[in-house]
């Protein structure tokens, strides 16, 4: 018996104009995540992209299944989409999980608030900075050490000083500064 492969150039169309306002979303979907580092956005993208490579992949195999009439096309896209999704669900969970463990942030924060501690003229010293994300938000949470002879007021104005320096260069930032007079 001879096997048979139906091609319709037909239904390649209607996928690829269905791609089209699919295409817009994730475009859409990019913009929105990489404003707000929002893991709900991050997920439904991967949920719309793992959409857009299966469309891809079915519109590849079956033009190359009609142009070769080799059959195993469908089942090799098939399975490089597979080893695609699960890779990107795997990336995506691993965000989720950070996020939910409080894992320290590794996107530069970090660096931003040291080179601004760093920088201030008025501390001592400063001491265990955390910076921890939670879907958009970032926390940031350190010590300064300052004169003993600084005032209340001052104290204070340092530590606002130092919250708007930080949150100019980090957004969604909830900040937290202790501070400590110098023993």
């Amino acid at each position: 018996k001879t096997e048979t492969y139906n091609f319709s150039w037909s239904a390649i169309i209607f996928m690829v104009l269905n791609g089209i306002p699919l295409t817009l979303i994730i475009i859409l979907q990019k913009y929105a995540q990489q404003k707000s580092g929002s893991t709900i956005i991050h997920t439904d993208l991967l949920h719309y992209s793992g959409d857009f490579i299966s469309m891809t992949g079915v519109i590849v195999s079956m033009i190359l299944t009609h142009y070769t009439n080799i059959l195993w096309f469908d089942i090799t896209c098939g399975g490089i989409i597979m080893c695609i999704i699960f890779y990107s669900c795997f990336g995506g969970a691993k965000q989720a999980f950070n996020n939910l463990m409080a894992k320290e942030l590794e996107d530069g924060t970090s660096e931003s608030v040291l080179k601004i501690l760093q920088n201030e003229t008025h501390i001592v010293a400063f001491k265990g900075l955390r910076t921890r994300g939670s879907g958009q938000m970032r926390f940031i949470q350190f010590d300064i050490i300052l004169p003993s002879e600084t005032s209340l007021q001052k104290a204070h104005d340092i530590a606002h000083r130092l919250e708007d320096l930080i949150h100019e260069k980090v957004k969604n930032a909830d900040i937290t500064i202790h501070m400590e007079p110098l023993h």
